[in-house]
């Protein structure tokens, strides 16, 4: 399972100005007759989808010969126009201000969001919550994705004991089995799933080394193998349960000294000490299937001395190239001051979709309309190339097709 570093240390220096843009491919599709007859092949850009409409053929026969003439029609393609607005809201995972859906993300959705993340303050009763999600599926009027935090440290769970039965602390879980930590993993699933929650943005992968401000009683240890075992067990019984799990921080944020809420974080590890150590359990998130992963905040400056890794070519192109992840990449939360530190809010989104990120976390609610006008304006522009665009979208699409549907029932 372990991925030695040596692969991608001597390309570096091309991971590093690479982008994950993707483009445009046109297709050609050609029509033939076996009878005498007229070819028409019609070259589509494939950008956004295209209707065909074809006449049914005429055919001539002559009553002084037995040769029969089939001409096929033009074929008529009109191509559908691109909803880029509707596109940019359906890649943004956004917060809520209260324990109802309000006018404001109603809209948000009404208008092609399907991505909402809820937090304690969002949270009262089981029979609130419900009518919540089932309001947020209504409105989006599309499959969605509800997302909590619901880890193993007590410091970082929405959901109270009356909502869901008590997890394990991740000290206690270190002394557990693979076989009780995935009936753990199992359990909780059905019970998000149950609430209309069919996304946990969990479990923690990363390996504390040392003092960490961020992390402190939130990781599963300084053991890279037994992180790994036991992540890996949980993200096969939440998803066995309809819920997608969400292995985090990529590309680990073990060593961190500062806390990204507050600050630009430097992760100074060289790529030996990252293969051997921090990326373990990500390998095994991928290897059991985990369908999604959060990319975090720090620069990690042997990987991209610049740029977060939320923002980064480099990292994403490491995650999908090196780590054959091809689920969704999910940032961290982007109104965080490790990435808001010297740009706009609107900077930010455009850099961490142009960088190859999937789903874009905007809990702020005040920053939603910003992040699509940047998105949308972008895309027009052509700093990003709307192939990227639909390449995040249709991953979205396939994760809100892999989970639990959350109903609406109204």
């Amino acid at each position: 399972m372990r991925r030695r570093a040596t692969a991608w240390l001597g390309t570096i220096s091309l991971l590093t100005s690479a982008c994950a843009m993707g483009s445009g491919v046109a297709g050609t599709a050609t029509t033939t007759s076996s009878s005498t007859s007229t070819t028409t092949t019609t070259t589509t850009t494939m950008v956004v989808p295209t209707t065909t409409t074809t006449t049914p053929p005429t055919t001539t026969t002559s009553s002084t010969t037995t040769t029969t003439t089939t001409t096929l029609p033009a074929t008529t393609t009109t191509t559908e126009p691109l909803d880029v607005e509707r596109m940019a809201r359906s890649i943004l995972m956004v917060g809520i201000p209260g324990t109802t859906l309000d006018a404001a993300t109603d809209e948000h959705l009404a208008a092609g969001g399907r991505s909402v993340i809820l937090f304690g303050g969002n949270v009262a009763d089981a029979t609130t919550l419900r009518a919540l999600t089932s309001d947020i599926a209504c409105s989006a009027g599309q499959p969605v994705l509800v997302a909590v935090d619901q880890e193993l440290s007590p410091l970082v769970r929405r959901l109270g004991p009356s909502l869901v039965t008590p997890l394990p602390t991740p000290a206690t879980a270190t002394g557990m089995s693979t076989t009780e930590l995935r009936e753990v993993g199992s359990r909780l699933g059905a019970e998000l799933l149950d609430l209309g929650i069919n996304l946990n943005l969990a479990p923690v992968l990363d390996v504390v080394q040392g003092p960490n401000p961020v992390l402190q009683g939130r990781s599963l240890g300084d053991d890279p193998e037994l992180v790994a075992e036991l992540g890996a067990a949980l993200i096969e019984g939440i998803q066995e349960a309809g819920v997608a799990a969400v292995a985090k921080h990529f590309p680990g944020h073990g060593r961190s000294l500062t806390d990204p809420h507050t600050g630009v974080t430097v992760i100074d590890a060289d790529g030996d000490t990252l293969a051997d150590v921090d990326w373990i359990p990500f390998e095994a998130a991928v290897d059991a299937g985990a369908l999604a992963l959060m990319v975090g905040h720090p620069i990690y400056t042997e990987l991209d001395p610049d740029l977060p890794a939320s923002l980064s070519p480099a990292v994403l192109d490491l995650l999908r190239d090196d780590f054959g992840f091809d689920g969704v990449a999910i940032t961290d939360s982007l109104t965080m001051a490790a990435v808001t530190t010297e740009r706009t809010q609107g900077e930010v989104v455009v850099a961490a979709l142009a960088a190859g990120e999937d789903l874009l976390l905007v809990p702020a609610p005040d920053a939603v309309g910003p992040s699509v006008a940047a998105i949308v304006a972008a895309v027009q522009s052509g700093d990003v190339p709307v192939r990227r665009l639909q390449e995040a979208v249709e991953r979205v699409d396939a994760l809100t097709s892999a989970v639990g549907a959350v109903s609406c029932d109204a």
